[in-house]
């Protein structure tokens, strides 16, 4: 295994190698113009507003960008990228970034915890034929299109702590479709076959929801027992999570 090498920049620490990692800085408003050259980049718990315009290495595929202060990111931030992870959780995002550039590798956006609202159309997400992991819990959305997780191959939605009355439709991805995490959301109304034709569900979260009749839903569920439910019919604090 070859060796790793530390250098300390700005009370942060930046890893030579795969990852390059500059967390943790209050005092660190912009991206580094000297981040490593590699596929993993993580600028998390800083005080970044902007991300600019091809700032980031050509190599990168993961970017971390969580606990900043971004609220708004470019739709030609990261085109000289090969980027397939997005995480921008816990910012102040009012709006979906359009990451359009990346349409042919973008696989997972995860925007969890910021300021988005209302309704989402189904062209926010249609771009990108790759998406399989979607996270946009802790926001306040209210609906979605019906089609919104349809033109691409999603395995991971997670959309707790919104204040969605109806069931996200995903009977168009239930034969690949694997883990749902829907806690604390104002559903009141769902139907068996919401649920009963995933074949490949592994994991189900939906404590937090108004459904009485949950519990005879569920026990007619013909799933593989190794399916994983988190289910409750009584309200939870899921702050931490």
């Amino acid at each position: 295994m070859g060796a790793c090498y530390y250098i300390l920049i700005a009370s942060s620490l930046i890893q030579t190698g795969r990852t390059a990692d500059v967390r943790n800085n209050q005092g660190l408003t912009a991206v580094p113009a000297d981040l490593e050259k590699t596929g993993t980049i993580k600028l998390m718990n800083n005080s970044i507003s902007d991300v600019g315009v091809g700032l980031f290495p050509n190599k990168a595929r993961k970017l971390f960008l969580h606990q900043n202060l971004l609220t708004e990111v470019s739709p030609n931030a990261f085109c000289n990228t090969v980027l397939e992870q997005i995480f921008l959780d816990f910012n102040f995002l009012t709006s979906v970034p359009d990451f359009t550039c990346k349409s042919n590798s973008l696989q997972v956006i995860s925007l969890t915890g910021n300021r988005l609202v209302g309704h989402m159309d189904s062209a926010v997400l249609s771009p990108y034929p790759h998406l399989r992991s979607v996270r946009l819990g802790f926001n306040n959305f209210t609906s979605f299109d019906r089609d919104l997780f349809c033109n691409f191959p999603l395995d991971t939605l997670n959309v707790e702590s919104n204040q969605l009355t109806e069931f996200p439709y995903l009977g168009c991805v239930a034969d690949i479709f694997l883990r749902l995490v829907i806690f604390n959301n104002p559903i009141c109304s769902i139907s068996q076959s919401d649920i009963g034709n995933f074949t490949a569900l592994m994991t189900l979260g939906m404590n937090g929801l108004c459904l009485p009749d949950l519990e005879i839903i569920l026990s007619g569920n013909s799933h593989d027992s190794g399916c994983e439910w988190f289910v409750s019919v009584q309200s939870e604090d899921h702050s931490a999570r």
